[in-house]
């Protein structure tokens, strides 16, 4: 049977850490190791995942974060399965991921693409304002691939960064994986990211988190504001004017819903 790792980081995600950790008990029995990084909860993160530990393998490692782009490849450095799973602490996926991945129904290609729902109100709407279905490279095989830029970061493939320039913002090139048919995309599986059903509190504390980098991601050519209030303030706005919809009929059978 293909094994299958999860990477992914946290700090301070108390509120939807079990809803991540929920998704990945679905992929049992081919689940070989959640690896989770910390860069310095100072919430209750920690023991969510110790109460977590007996449903499922969970390996925590702890690193003060620096940046994305270095906590995630702490987290990648840590996986031994044949595939990876890269997950975020507030996102989820349909219950199909293991069978479609143990199957061999993503053999042809080491990375793949998947559709992005951001979600609003609760797991079975998404945004529908901007068009905010994403295209996300969210699983792949475990190469060596290493993320590269410190925000908004991607994969690159091994070998096909220079590591004295991995801070830098403007290297389009490093999307090495975008060539040679190394990247697949399928729409069986979906990932859904659940940022906006945090809690107001939970809300400004990503918004602070993300401040520091807000320069950077401009320069990348993704505007951001520093204003804690802007996620709570756009989730607000979404449920007042109605602008989400019910999931694909595609995908609602498959929606986890919960811890």
């Amino acid at each position: 049977m293909r094994s299958l790792d999860v990477a992914c980081i946290c700090q301070n995600e108390e509120e939807v850490l079990p809803w991540m950790l929920r998704a990945c008990e679905t992929l049992l029995p081919a689940l070989r190791t959640v690896v989770l990084v910390d860069g310095g909860s100072t919430d209750n993160t920690l023991d969510v995942i110790q109460s977590w530990k007996h449903r499922v393998p969970i390996a925590l490692f702890r690193h003060p974060f620096d940046n994305f782009m270095a906590q995630k490849n702490r987290a990648l450095e840590k996986c031994t399965a044949d595939w990876i799973v890269l997950a975020d602490s507030d996102m989820t996926w349909t219950s199909n991921l293991r069978d479609e991945i143990v199957n061999g129904s993503f053999d042809s290609a080491p990375f793949w693409d998947v559709p992005l729902y951001y979600t609003v109100v609760d797991a079975y709407h998404y945004e529908t304002s901007s068009a905010r279905v994403g295209i996300s490279t969210r699983f792949c095989k475990n190469v060596g691939a290493r993320y590269v830029r410190p925000i908004h970061e991607y994969l690159c493939w091994p070998g096909e960064e220079k590591p004295a320039d991995r801070m830098a913002m403007d290297r389009e090139d490093w999307e090495s994986i975008r060539r040679n048919g190394r990247l697949g995309a399928t729409t069986r599986v979906a990932f859904f990211e659940r940022t906006l059903n945090k809690s107001d509190d939970a809300l400004r504390a990503k918004c602070a988190r993300y401040e520091p980098f807000a320069e950077l991601s401009t320069k990348a050519g993704i505007y951001m504001v520093k204003d804690r209030d802007r996620l709570m303030n756009e989730r607000n706005r979404l449920v007042a004017a109605g602008q989400y919809a019910p999931l694909p009929d595609q995908y609602k059978a498959l929606v986890i819903e919960g811890a």
